[in-house]
């Protein structure tokens, strides 16, 4: 029975614990795969695949699939790194080849020690081998659409560690930016950034080393340089952000009702957003309202952010006419900016929600 934990961490292992290209960063997962969650979908989809084939295997004495095994890892861990790299940068079909293939042949060794006393037909090989292949495939996809829609919001936080993350992983398995670009123009461009927040990490001026701590997620520090700090535009904006990260969400919003007061409604959306971000955290879904709410009717600019911002609320509380009801302004006051927004938001409702609320909603936007 030794031989199922091995098919299963033995190539996890192979693949996780890769040496890197010296200069090629090798992401939360090492290239073609990019998650850890997706290089685990691989290891038990490939599992009975890897299975009903070892029983088309001449059985073999253990010690030898269990050298054979061993060498392949070793091989994996040592020279893996360079499959990334010779792949097409947006093949997402031809990484998803990749992995399957690579996973298997780390497999099949050990799914030798679990020979079937049966061979299996080939019908049953086949679903096996499309189920290898689709489900990882659908769940990559799903991956990279969830880090799409987390990068933003990680930018907008000033996370340039977690969005660096991001940005790796979705280059790491070939997939574009919204912008058609590859994804990895933009992980390396963020790679540069970090870089350079490092360098400033170590700077003497306390708003640059404040910031730059803050930025590569060194929370704690980057606190302590901002409260030794004098009052100035920006510093409470970014201490409130900080606490916010640290679950300090009383002082959060002490700090940035004190920037607020330091330079007023305007050009202060993230405030706003960050207020009621703090009131969802600590369940007073009311406040939340109430902050959106006024900041709607104060705004002069802004007002189709803070109508996406309800719609958002609303749909999290699965109030879903009052969540149409915010889309549809927020689409009014600003058609071409929001409709990339308002798409998405849209997407989201109608695979949560009865097809008779959605289609309250008119199709043609």
């Amino acid at each position: 029975m030794i031989g199922w934990p091995l098919a299963i961490l033995v190539p996890f292992f192979s693949v996780k614990l890769l040496v890197p290209v010296s200069g090629t960063p090798n992401w939360p997962c090492p290239a073609p795969f990019g998650w850890d969650l997706l290089l685990v979908v691989h290891v038990i989809m490939g599992l009975p695949l890897a299975w009903m084939l070892a029983g088309l295997l001449p059985r073999l004495p253990a010690a030898m699939p269990i050298s054979i095994g061993f060498l392949i890892s070793v091989l994996s861990v040592l020279g893996g790194s360079v499959v990334g790299p010779l792949l097409p940068e947006t093949g997402v079909l031809e990484r998803a080849a990749a992995r399957g293939f690579w996973v298997l042949t780390l497999q099949l060794p050990w799914a030798m020690l679990l020979k079937p006393r049966y061979e299996a037909g080939w019908s049953a090989i086949a679903i096996s081998a499309v189920a290898a292949a689709i489900v990882p495939f659908a769940y990559s996809h799903e991956l990279s659409r969830s880090a799409l829609k987390r990068i933003p919001d990680f930018l907008s936080e000033e996370m340039f560690l977690s969005a660096s993350r991001e940005l790796g992983a979705l280059a790491a398995a070939g997939y574009c930016m919204p912008s058609g670009d590859p994804a990895r123009h933009a992980a390396n461009a963020m790679t540069r950034e970090l870089k350079k927040l490092r360098d400033e990490s170590g700077a003497t001026d306390g708003w640059s080393k404040g910031l730059a701590l803050a930025r590569l997620e060194r929370n704690r520090e980057s606190l302590e340089m901002l409260q030794a700090l004098p009052r100035m535009p920006g510093r409470d904006r970014l201490a409130g952000l900080v606490n916010h990260r640290l679950g300090f969400l009383g002082e959060s919003d002490k700090a940035l009702k004190a920037e607020l007061e330091l330079g007023g409604l305007e050009n202060s959306l993230e405030i706003i957003d960050l207020l009621a971000r703090n009131a969802h955290e600590r369940g007073d879904h009311r406040e939340a309202e109430r902050i959106y709410l006024d900041a709607y009717a104060a705004a002069r600019g802004g007002k189709s952010h803070f109508a996406m911002q309800m719609a958002r609320h609303y749909h999290a509380g699965n109030r879903i006419p009052e969540a149409l009801e915010w889309l549809e302004k927020a689409r009014e006051i600003n058609p071409m900016a929001n409709r990339q927004e308002t798409e998405s938001l849209m997407r989201d409702i109608r695979r949560a929600t009865p097809g008779c609320l959605v289609a309250l909603w008119p199709r043609s936007h």
